[in-house]
């Protein structure tokens, strides 16, 4: 991620943390797609959210998974709704949760560029 995208995920991270409540999100996506990733608010902190595209969309959320136990985030899997999603509570540290999202979209897409 650059420099420019990485403040300003710090920033939107910092607002969030400051001024959101449990309700609130940041869409987080890699620049020209869809492919995008959710920051939200719990109990422990920050979260980083993978909503499942589909009952095919096993590869991705296997990806998902497979980041999250290898740097040690604890996932939880919920329902918004219908839909489903996976959890992970990242901590508190905005530049370590700005770290671990960049090298999220990494593992699952392979890509850089992450704005909000």
């Amino acid at each position: 991620m650059n420099s420019a995208a990485r403040s300003e995920l710090i920033k939107q991270l910092e607002h969030l943390k400051e001024n959101g409540d449990r309700m609130s999100m940041l869409v987080m996506t890699v620049r020209n797609t869809s492919n995008g990733l959710l920051a939200g608010i719990t109990d422990e902190g920050l979260s980083l959210d993978y909503p499942k595209a589909g009952w095919l969309d096993f590869a991705r959320s296997n990806r998902f998974k497979s980041f999250c136990k290898s740097h040690g985030f604890a996932i939880k899997r919920i329902k918004w709704g219908k839909e489903r999603v996976i959890r992970a509570n990242i901590g508190t540290d905005i530049g370590r949760a700005a770290d671990a999202i960049d090298a999220c979209f990494n593992a699952l897409r392979e890509e850089n560029g992450v704005r909000s």
